[in-house]
């Protein structure tokens, strides 16, 4: 049995020239467009869908579409007498290579052997006397020794890429853009918005206003000058699938689902390749959601649509699931830095665990605060996050401005306290504590109309087995108060 894994990088090398959402877009994109032809290539040489170990490879992956579906490692069976070896699948990526770097600057050695310096294909293959029963794993293995052999010199040649991923007339757009549209036609397409378009959810006509009138931008709520870049990726997927072939559809409509909520709340996919996905979107929608509502909608649905119609579940030693890394920042910070946030946060997420959303908010001044959320099972109600979202929902209808700003320093005067009567071992007599702390520390008029808000807060504070929620509140409550800001 003979084996070949391919491995694509380093994205975030290539996601550093990004300065627009086009460009974002097209250091992702780019990838996709390298793997989807390297794909068609060992079709047309006889491997066929199922010989895919990783990912899963359907036919509909190969449409025309404006969203990345090509993950950057792939793991195959090759046929029994082929001749298909690791030196032709170089040979392969070298003329695409050798393509893309044609539509950079078009018959120039020098981008060609830039192109191939910056972007890295590494092939491998391995032949097994029997059928093993972890190819994947052993190929992941040989992956991660590869890519540490990366080698990058920085030279000046960086802005080639930059200027290629905001153009309009390359390849890569020509790919993604829907079928029906032709060169010429609709002048006014635009596949992207800009991110004031995005975070203030604005038309362009008015982003372009605000760009040049300080005075308009000003009078913007300070959430709308804020963007959050999400990365999220599923947990023990390549097992749920490698047990059942039948589950990568339900993959796949998963898929189509969390597009469309993506697109609907505002926000736009960068990538999307089987269990991993890349979004951007505001902070807050005219919908009455924000960011953290979007995500718990998106779990929802992984509920309905995956985890509740694999139909054998005896076999699971962890149930598949998702993690999240969400980086909200200032919509002029640097869109790579920003991205690659994101994925740390992520990362940060599979070394504690999985099954999380970290979050962190960059603000314009420089400070920073955020948190880790640890979800349930799917299908089961994870107490932090829902009682963050009711702490959300009742502060945009009971408070405002300097009643937060009151609490979160109220909270700040009092952490000693607090944190004495959130470590008592008893959970009653704790509960008796802090209704008490909290009914003498609010007893005013004003704040019978704040009793919701008040409630939920307490209700934060209280959840089982949470650590540091005296300090996760403060982050949360400096969140929401980004939320509420009046410009």
């Amino acid at each position: 049995m003979k084996y070949i894994g391919i491995t694509l990088g380093p994205i975030d090398r290539i996601a550093e020239y990004s300065k627009s959402t086009r460009s974002i877009w097209a250091s992702s994109y780019i990838f996709s467009f390298l793997a989807k032809k390297i794909v068609e290539e060992l079709k047309s040489k006889g491997i066929k869908n199922k010989k895919f170990l990783k990912p899963v490879i359907t036919n509909d992956m190969l449409e025309s579409s404006p969203i990345g579906r090509f993950p950057d490692q792939y793991v195959f069976e090759v046929n029994e007498g082929s001749r298909l070896t690791a030196q032709e699948v170089y040979k392969i990526a070298g003329g695409i290579l050798d393509e893309i770097a044609c539509d950079i600057k078009k018959d120039d050695e020098d981008v060609k052997k830039i192109i191939k310096q910056v972007i890295k294909v590494y092939v491998v293959e391995k032949t097994y006397e029997t059928q093993p029963d972890s190819v994947v794993e052993d190929f992941q293995t040989m992956f991660d020794a590869m890519e540490c052999r990366d080698a990058y010199i920085m030279r000046g040649y960086e802005n080639k890429f930059a200027e290629y991923f905001d153009r309009t007339d390359t390849i890569l757009l020509k790919e993604a853009k829907p079928k029906e549209y032709k060169k010429g036609e609709n002048k006014d397409y635009r596949m992207f918005t800009s991110i004031l378009e995005c975070s203030a959810q604005i038309d362009i006509t008015e982003a372009n206003k605000c760009e040049k009138d300080v005075s308009k931008l000003n009078a913007l709520k300070p959430y709308q000058k804020y963007i959050a870049f999400v990365a999220a990726d599923g947990d023990h997927f390549g097992k749920t699938i490698s047990c059942d072939s039948a589950n990568s559809g339900l993959l796949r409509d998963f898929n189509t689902k969390l597009n469309e909520e993506v697109q609907n709340y505002g926000g736009q996919v960068i990538f999307q390749g089987g269990d991993d996905v890349l979004f951007f979107a505001p902070i807050f929608s005219p919908q009455k959601k924000d960011i953290f509502s979007l995500i718990n909608e998106i779990d929802v649905q992984f509920h309905n649509m995956v985890y509740g119609k694999i139909q054998d579940k005896s076999h699971f030693k962890n149930m598949p699931s998702f993690s999240y890394g969400v980086a909200i920042a200032y919509y002029k910070h640097p869109m790579a830095e920003t991205r690659a946030r994101a994925l740390q946060l992520l990362h940060d997420c599979k070394e504690n665990g999985r099954n999380a959303i970290k979050w962190e908010v960059m603000k314009h001044s420089g400070q920073t605060y955020g948190g880790m959320i640890k979800k349930n099972a799917p299908g089961t109600e994870t107490e932090q996050l829902t009682q963050m979202l009711n702490i959300i929902k009742n502060s945009t209808s009971d408070v405002d401005n300097n009643f937060l700003h009151s609490i979160t320093h109220w909270l700040i005067k009092n952490g000693a306290i607090l944190t004495h009567i959130l470590q008592q071992s008893d959970k009653k007599n704790k509960e008796v504590l802090l209704n008490n702390y909290f009914d003498n520390s609010f007893d005013e008029p004003v704040h019978g109309k704040k009793t919701d808000f008040i409630n939920a807060i307490k209700s934060f504070l209280l959840i089982e087995g949470l650590e540091k929620p005296h300090e996760k509140l403060h982050a949360l409550l400096r969140y929401v108060e980004l939320l509420l800001n009046k410009s």
